[in-house]
């Protein structure tokens, strides 16, 4: 959109005879509106620009000073409040599209973070079972262990039995054996006198026979 170069209008729109603006303020208003269509249009719908903007406007439609030479202000006069509130609504929508945007960021970075930390609980599911194996294999080793250990036990403590009954058997006849041997110390001296007396008799019959 073209700023128009032409002038205030002596007749049509711009005719009145009773206009509660000066001339200077129409020119005024008109170059406001000029230099409005010479910005960029995200400049003039600033707030504070666009109060101006319809300033000038209300200037010129209240004087009615656009006439057939100023349609590209007429254009402009017209269409400012929509294309504001159009801008206003796509504002809005575009802050909201931001909004989801930055929601649907957030939302892709806790998948990622979600889906890491799934990839890692799997690994470690994995890790974990290899690790219930192993300790169960080791456990299934030691349970054969024990329970040969325990077949050595039971043998040993039969073994056990059988040697305290020897023991018991050994005990018992050496009491008996240590009797009989008490029994044949106190012979020991009558032995030997005996053995003497026998002694004797035997030389005295030996010498006898001799002569």
């Amino acid at each position: 959109m073209k700023a128009a170069t032409s002038g205030t209008s002596s007749s049509g729109l711009g005719s009145t005879s009773q206009s509660q603006f000066t001339p200077e303020e129409v020119a005024k208003a008109k170059t406001a509106l000029r230099m409005a269509l010479l910005k960029n249009f995200q400049a003039i719908v600033h707030p504070a620009r666009a109060s101006n903007v319809k300033k000038a406007m209300d200037v010129l439609v209240k004087s009615q000073a656009l006439g057939p030479n100023d349609a590209s202000l007429q254009y402009f006069q017209k269409e400012f409040p929509n294309m504001v509130k159009t801008h206003d609504a796509s504002t809005q929508d575009l802050s909201k599209v931001h909004a989801k945007l930055s929601e649907l960021e957030k939302v892709d970075m806790e998948i990622t973070r979600f889906s890491t930390e799934w990839n890692q609980l799997k690994e470690d599911i994995i890790v974990n079972r290899a690790n219930n194996i192993a300790t169960s294999e080791e456990i299934q080793e030691l349970k054969d262990k024990l329970a040969q250990a325990e077949g050595c036990l039971e043998d040993l403590q039969k073994e056990s039995k059988i040697l305290a009954k020897q023991h018991e058997d050994l005990k018992a006849g050496s009491k008996s054996q240590k009797l009989k041997l008490n029994l044949l110390i106190e012979e020991v001296p009558d032995l030997c006198r005996r053995w003497e007396t026998l002694e004797a008799q035997l030389t005295s019959l030996s010498t006898a026979w001799r002569t």
